[in-house]
C-alpha cells in the first residue's frame, strides 16, 4: 500500500477518536501554558492530588494517575449521537425535545483509570466546508469551541476495557443558526484526577431543508474469507452459506441495495463444479445471487491482485483456463436437448390456469457440434460456459486493490475488455470531487478517500458508539457536498474487501446513507457520465517484494505447463495450476503478510512436486558382456493421470552405443519398465549411461539419472569358443561311448555263437545225421553265411542221404 497522503487520514484514529493529549483541552479554561511553567506544575500537582484523594475514597485500589496512562498506552474518546446521524431542526422549537449523546472511553493501557468526568461541548457555529469539518474532527487548534452541553461522571475503567456514558441535551442547544442542511461539531473531554486525559470529536448534521443533492455511487465486494485455494471445498461452502455463514451475511447486507457488487467468480465456480453434490445451502445462495437487483460485475477470479499483474508486465490479466478435471462427472455427460412434456389441462380450468407452452431446455450441452468444427465434444466445460453466461450487469469493470495503480495499467486492463477502472486511494483525489476521470485514455472512477474511509470504519466498528461516529462523519461529508454541488455531481464510496467480514454494520451504513434526504443514489454508469478530467498515474515501484515472488510463481507455472505435455490432454494439470496461482494472488492473501508467505511457499512446493512426479528410478550397476543388449530402466509416475515419456540414454564414452529412444506410457500412480537397446562399442571398461526423460514434444522431464555400466563385450567370443569346445567334447564323448558299446555287444554275440556250434554236432553224432550243415537261422542272424550257400540249390524237403562206403 502506498503511504497515506491525506493529512486528515494520518491524524484521525481508525475509530474516529483523537490521539491522547497530555495538556488540558478544556474549552472553558484558559490554557495553562499561559501561566508559565511554575504555575503549571503547581496546578497539575494540586489537581492530581485532589483527584487522587477523591479516587482513593471511592476505590483506593483502582486509582491511576494520568501520567501513568500516557506512558503505557492511549485512551481514546468517541462522541456521537446515540441513534442517528441527523438532527431534525423542526423539533428545536420544542423545549422538551432532546438529543441523546454517547461518549465511549476506551482504555487500551495496562493501567486502571480511576473515576473521572466527561464534559461535552459543540463547535462554534456550522462546519460549512471540508476544511472546517476536517479541522474540527482532528481537534485542530484553529477549530473554535462553542457552548458547553453538560458533564457526566465516569466509572473506573480497567485495562483493556471501555466505558460508555450518555447525556441528553436540548435540541435547541445544538442549533448552528443556519437554515439549511449543515454539519455541526460535537466534542468531549475526559478528565480524571483533576487533569485532562483525552479529547474526542464527532459530528452530526443539522437537517433543515436541503437546497441540493449529491449523487452517491457505492461499490462493495462479495468475496470469500482470505484463502489461496483455487476452489472452495464443499465443507467450507456449507459453512459459509449457512444462514449465519459469512457469505450469507454478506449477501444479506448487499442484496437489492443501491450498491454495485463485485463478485468473486470463484464462489460461483466452486458451487457449480459440485453439481448435485453441492450443499443445499450453497445452491440456494447461488440462486439468490443470480436474482439480485444490484448492479453486479465480476472481480478477477479469486479476486486476484490486478495491480500486481500489471506490474509483472503480463500481456493481459490472468484468467482461469478451465474446470473439467474438478467438475462432477454427471455434468460432463452430453445430455441431448429435450422438450418439457405438455401438461394436460384440468377439466373446467380457465385459460389463465392452463399450463404454459412447452419450452426447450438443455442441460450441460455443448453449444456447438464438436464433429462439425473439428473439436472434441468431450472437451466441453460446463462450468466455464456457466461463468461466461452468468447474468452480470457489467463485465467491463476492473477493481484493483488500493494503492496498486501504475503507469500503463489502463492499457493492460483494456486488453481484457476492462474499460472502466475503479481506483481507490491511488490518485489523491480531492474531497468532494466527482468520480469520473480520464486516465491514459480510459475511464476511471476515483473513489473519495475520506468518504470511503468513513464507510470502511462504520462497517468494521466494534461498538455502537464507534459505528455511530463513522456513519455521522459520512453523512456530514455528504451534507457538505450537497451544499456545494447543487448541479448534481456524483461521488464514489468504495468499501474495501476487508469490510466484507462485518456485513451487518456495512448493511446499516449503506441503508442509512441512502435514506439521507440530500443524497441521490447513483450507479457506476451514472458516476462515469459527464465531464471526466484527465489524470496521470504514478510510476510503479521496482523493488516490491511481492513482485519478485510473483515473478517466481509465474515461472513455476510455465514449468508445469511445459511438463504437462506428458499427458495426452494437459488441461487437468494446467487448469488446476492456474487456479492455484490466481488463488495465491488473491487480494485477501496479499493483504496478510503471514498468509502470503505461506501461500506462495505452498504454491512453489506444489509446483516442484508436480514437475518431479514423473522420474527415472535410480538403478544398480549393470554388466554388459554382449555386443547387443537392452538396459532396463524403471520410470515412476506419481500423477493421477497416465503419462507418456520418451526414454533415452547417453554414454560418456564409446564403449557403448545407444541404438534407439524408447517411448513409454506409465499408468497413474504406478511404475513401468523400458528396455533401451545398446550395442558394445570399442574396448572394455566402465561407462556411465545418463538416462533422460522427455515428453513427446521434447520437454525435459524430471532429473537425469546416471547408471554405471561395466562393459566386457569380448567375453561374448570367449564364451562362444568355450561353448563350442564343450559341445565338441560332449559329441566326441558320445561317439566314443557308442563305439565302445557296439564292440561290447559284438563280443558278447561272438561268445554266444561259439557255444551254440557244438550242440548240432553232438546231436548229429547221436542221431547219425549230417551235422556239417550250418544252422540257417543262426547264419541269417549273424550274417556269416558264405557265398556258396547262396548258390547251393534248395534241398529243403529232400531226405538226407547217408554217405556211401
Amino acid at each position: 500500500m502506498l503511504p497515506e497522503s491525506n493529512r486528515v487520514r494520518r491524524l484521525r484514529r481508525p475509530d474516529g477518536a483523537v490521539p491522547v493529549r497530555l495538556r488540558s483541552r478544556s474549552p472553558f479554561a484558559v490554557p495553562m501554558r499561559r501561566f508559565g511553567s511554575a504555575a503549571l506544575v503547581a496546578a497539575l500537582g494540586a489537581g492530581m492530588l485532589g483527584g487522587a484523594m477523591l479516587a482513593d475514597a471511592a476505590l483506593p485500589a483502582l486509582a491511576a494517575t494520568p501520567s501513568a496512562v500516557a506512558e503505557d498506552g492511549t485512551v481514546t474518546l468517541t462522541v456521537a449521537l446515540a441513534s442517528t446521524s441527523t438532527i431534525d431542526a423542526t423539533r428545536a422549537a420544542d423545549p422538551a425535545a432532546q438529543a441523546q449523546l454517547l461518549v465511549e472511553i476506551d482504555n487500551s493501557t495496562d493501567r486502571t483509570i480511576g473515576v473521572g468526568s466527561v464534559r461535552l461541548f459543540t463547535a462554534a457555529g456550522a462546519l460549512d466546508d471540508d476544511d472546517e469539518l476536517d479541522a474540527w474532527l482532528t481537534a485542530d487548534d484553529s477549530a473554535p469551541v462553542g457552548a458547553e452541553l453538560g458533564r457526566v461522571e465516569t466509572r473506573v475503567i480497567l485495562p483493556g476495557d471501555s466505558a460508555t456514558v450518555a447525556l441528553g441535551v436540548p435540541i435547541s442547544a445544538l442549533d448552528p443558526g443556519v437554515d439549511e442542511v449543515t454539519p455541526i461539531g460535537l466534542g468531549a473531554t475526559f478528565s480524571t484526577a483533576g487533569s485532562s486525559v483525552a479529547d474526542g470529536r464527532g459530528t452530526a448534521v443539522w437537517s433543515e431543508g436541503a437546497t441540493g443533492t449529491v449523487g452517491l455511487a457505492s461499490v462493495a465486494a462479495l468475496v470469500a474469507p482470505a484463502t489461496a485455494d483455487g476452489l472452495i471445498s464443499a465443507e467450507d461452502l456449507e459453512e459459509l452459506t449457512a444462514s449465519t455463514g459469512e457469505l450469507s451475511r454478506q449477501l444479506d447486507a448487499l442484496a437489492d441495495r443501491s450498491v454495485a457488487v463485485g463478485v468473486d467468480p470463484r464462489l460461483i465456480a466452486s458451487i457449480l463444479v459440485l453439481g448435485d453434490g453441492a450443499p443445499e445451502s450453497a445452491t440456494a445462495w447461488l440462486e439468490r445471487l443470480s436474482g439480485v437487483s444490484n448492479e453486479t460485475f465480476p472481480l478477477q477470479y479469486a479476486d486476484a491482485d490486478l495491480g500486481l499483474q500489471a506490474r509483472l508486465e503480463l500481456e493481459s490479466p490472468l484468467q482461469p483456463l478451465g474446470f473439467r478435471e474438478a467438475t462432477a462427472a454427471s455434468l460432463l455427460v452430453d445430455v441431448p436437448e429435450t422438450e418439457s412434456p405438455t401438461a394436460t389441462p384440468t377439466p373446467g380450468a380457465s385459460d389463465s390456469d392452463a399450463a404454459p407452452e412447452p419450452t426447450s431446455t438443455a442441460t450441460a450441452e455443448p453449444t456447438t457440434d464438436g464433429d462439425e468444427n473439428g473439436e472434441d465434444a468431450a472437451a466441453f466445460d460446463p462450468v466455464a460456459e456457466a461463468l461466461a453466461g452468468w447474468p452480470f450487469s457489467r463485465v467491463d469493470v476492473a477493481w484493483p486493490a488500493d494503492g496498486t495503480a501504475i503507469a500503463g495499467d489502463a492499457a493492460f486492463y483494456s486488453t481484457a475488455g476492462l474499460t472502466t477502472v475503479i481506483r481507490s486511494g491511488d490518485l489523491g483525489v480531492e474531497a468532494g470531487a466527482s468520480a469520473a476521470a480520464t486516465v491514459e485514455g480510459g475511464l476511471s472512477l476515483l473513489a473519495d478517500a475520506e468518504l470511503s474511509a468513513d464507510y470502511q470504519e462504520a462497517a468494521e466498528a466494534t461498538s455502537d458508539a464507534t459505528y455511530r461516529a463513522a456513519a455521522a462523519r459520512a453523512a456530514a461529508r455528504l451534507a457538505v457536498l450537497a451544499r456545494s454541488e447543487s448541479t448534481g455531481g456524483t461521488v464514489l464510496a468504495a468499501v474495501n474487501r476487508e469490510a466484507a467480514g462485518s456485513p451487518s454494520r456495512l448493511s446499516m451504513v449503506l441503508a442509512e446513507t441512502d435514506a439521507l434526504p440530500w443524497v441521490r443514489a447513483s450507479t457506476l454508469a451514472q458516476a462515469g457520465a459527464g465531464d471526466a478530467p484527465a489524470r496521470a498515474l504514478p510510476e510503479g515501484s521496482a523493488d516490491d517484494a511481492h513482485l519478485a515472488t510473483a515473478a517466481t510463481m509465474l515461472s513455476a507455472e510455465d514449468a508445469v505447463t511445459e511438463f504437462a505435455t506428458v499427458l495426452e490432454d494437459p488441461a487437468p494439470l494446467t487448469d488446476q495450476q492456474r487456479r492455484s496461482l490466481l488463488g495465491s494472488f488473491s487480494n485477501g492473501v496479499a493483504a496478510m503478510p503471514a498468509l502470503w508467505i505461506t501461500a506462495t511457499d505452498d504454491y512453489l512446493d506444489s509446483s516442484r512436486a508436480t514437475v518431479d512426479a514423473v522420474s527415472v528410478v535410480p538403478a544398480a550397476d549393470v554388466l554388459v558382456i554382449s555386443s547387443e543388449v537392452g538396459v532396463t530402466v524403471e520410470v515412476a509416475n506419481e500423477l493421477e493421470y497416465p503419462a507418456t515419456v520418451e526414454v533415452s540414454a547417453t554414454p560418456n564414452n564409446g564403449r557403448l552405443i545407444v541404438e534407439d529412444v524408447v517411448e513409454l506410457t506409465v499408468e497413474a500412480n504406478s511404475r513401468a519398465t523400458a528396455r533401451i537397446p545398446v550395442a558394445a562399442g570399442i574396448g572394455n571398461g566402465e561407462t556411465r549411461l545418463t538416462v533422460r526423460l522427455e515428453s513427446p514434444t521434447g520437454v525435459a522431464v524430471g532429473s537425469p539419472v546416471v547408471i554405471q555400466a561395466n562393459v566386457h563385450a569380448d567375453w561374448e567370443g570367449i564364451g562362444a569358443v568355450v561353448l563350442a569346445i564343450g559341445a565338441f567334447g560332449f559329441l566326441a564323448f558320445g561317439v566314443f561311448r557308442s563305439i565302445r558299446r557296439r564292440r561290447a555287444e559284438r563280443g558278447a554275440e561272438h561268445d554266444d555263437h561259439g557255444d551254440g556250434g557244438d550242440m548240432p554236432a553232438m546231436a548229429s553224432s547221436e542221431q547219425g545225421g549230417a551235422a556239417s550243415m550250418p544252422d540257417k537261422e543262426s547264419s541269417e542272424l549273424h550274417g556269416d553265411r558264405d557265398d556258396d550257400a547262396h548258390e547251393r540249390p534248395d534241398t529243403a524237403g529232400e531226405p538226407n542221404e547217408a554217405p556211401r562206403g
